[in-house]
């Protein structure tokens, strides 16, 4: 029998769940760091364990599903994210670094996107220079240059410290990006978002993560918004402004040549793009290791397989190092924290594959859709009466091998997507 030969690029993400504050806007998997928590003993060393068995786990698994392949395994990127992942001694991430990649087929071991994560306060950058020679790519958590802002999004750095934040890792590393925040309450006009984007622009140097503030249930925000009392009362702005804002911020990108490739971030060239990020969004595979982390891997005949692991670090840490749960107190969960394992149906994956894809100006591959299908014709699946009226609106393009958004539609995506899906019958 003739063994196939196949070449699997894999990304590795790695969360470090623990902040030195938590903002009020965040839903992201965090917990205040147990340094900061008087009584509080912590030992980076179990949390570190923990993740390179789970790492080890995935990465056999997928190895024995592709057994009867002839499978090269590469790495195509590590991406360092959280909570504060600065935060974390630079001996903890150099380790882990170190193991993901001695496990991997490296194609090149200099072109290996390796983000890490950070805020501008100046004892996370004093530990960049330590980190050179492990990461390439800094993504630096500055949401606004504005004080007053700053301290409303619950963020303890500030605007100095942003602005020598950026040019220290401007210094430092060829690939640097920084986040802001805009539509952050009802004062923040158009003109204000304008100039501080162009502000902002000064310092980057070639990627900008540009985000509509997002109100999620379980924050302090969601609280202020919906439910508290009137001095701690957050007013949005109106769906106008924020429409506006939005269309402000492509056009002052374009500008200043920036091309918007995904719903939110912009870059000078396709070489400044986020290459693991856009493994997401074009459904590559990834193993994600840590508290809460997600993994999506394809085995053989397009099986997808979704993993999703314990949420609290200690009962995390617990699961995989037994030996280390009677020491290690767990905090108490509103919701059922437990390991999850499945794999996705056909309409789970190719719905997931729509959303992420079309997020792009890549858009979706229409052969992949097809694969997934099993259909050389996939635009099939979609009613076609609101396919032709998306395209003759202008809210998506169709050619031989793409389905793709258009500026208008990227405008109105999520609403663009759930008319499209609507009707989905595959």
């Amino acid at each position: 029998m003739r063994i196939q030969k196949i070449v699997k690029d894999i990304s590795v993400y790695f969360h470090y769940p623990y902040c030195s504050s938590i903002c009020g806007y965040c839903d992201f998997n965090r917990y205040l760091h147990p340094n900061k928590i008087p009584g509080i003993e912590f030992n980076e060393n179990h949390y570190l364990e923990a993740v390179n068995k789970q790492f080890m786990i995935e990465y056999n698994d997928l190895k024995e599903k592709w057994k009867d392949f002839d499978v090269k395994f590469n790495l195509k990127s590590i991406f360092i994210g959280g909570g504060t992942p600065s935060l974390a001694k630079t001996k903890t991430i150099d380790s882990l670094v170190s193991n993901i990649k001695k496990n991997f087929n490296i194609k090149d071991n200099n072109n290996i996107e390796i983000t890490m994560e950070c805020n501008p306060t100046s004892i996370e950058i004093e530990k960049l220079q330590k980190l050179q020679n492990v990461i390439n790519r800094i993504s630096i958590g500055i949401q606004s240059f504005k004080s007053d802002d700053l301290k409303f999004l619950g963020r303890t750095h500030s605007s100095n410290e942003a602005i020598n934040a950026i040019e220290v890792a401007n210094s430092l590393f060829e690939k640097v990006n920084f986040d802001l925040i805009y539509g952050r309450h009802v004062n923040q006009t158009v003109r204000d978002w304008e100039e501080e984007l162009k502000y902002a622009l000064s310092f980057s140097s070639g990627h900008m993560s540009l985000y509509n503030l997002t109100i999620e249930k379980n924050t302090d925000f969601y609280k202020r918004v919906h439910n508290a009392s009137s001095n701690r009362k957050i007013i949005l702005p109106s769906s106008d402004t924020l429409y506006d804002m939005y269309n402000r911020t492509i056009d002052v990108m374009n500008d200043h040549g920036y091309t918007q490739y995904e719903v939110s971030n912009f870059a000078s060239s396709v070489e400044n793009e986020s290459v693991h990020n856009l493994n997401y969004w074009n459904f590559g595979d990834y193993i994600g290791l840590g508290a809460g982390a997600s993994s999506r891997v394809t085995y053989p005949n397009n099986q997808r397989l979704e993993r999703v692991q314990i949420k609290e670090p200690n009962k995390y840490i617990s699961s995989l190092l037994p030996e280390f749960s009677h020491y290690l107190p767990q905090r108490k969960s509103k919701i059922d924290d437990k390991k999850i394992e499945n794999i996705l149906t056909k309409e789970e994956s190719v719905e997931e594959l729509l959303l992420l894809g079309l997020r792009t100006k890549y858009g979706v591959s229409l052969d992949l859709l097809g694969e997934y299908i099993d259909d050389k014709e996939p635009l099939r699946i979609f009613n076609q009466d609101v396919i032709n009226q998306l395209f003759d609106e202008k809210y998506i393009t169709i050619d031989d091998k793409t389905i793709q958004m258009t500026r208008k539609g990227m405008v109105l995506l999520d609403s663009v997507l759930l008319y499209l899906l609507n009707d989905m019958k595959l």
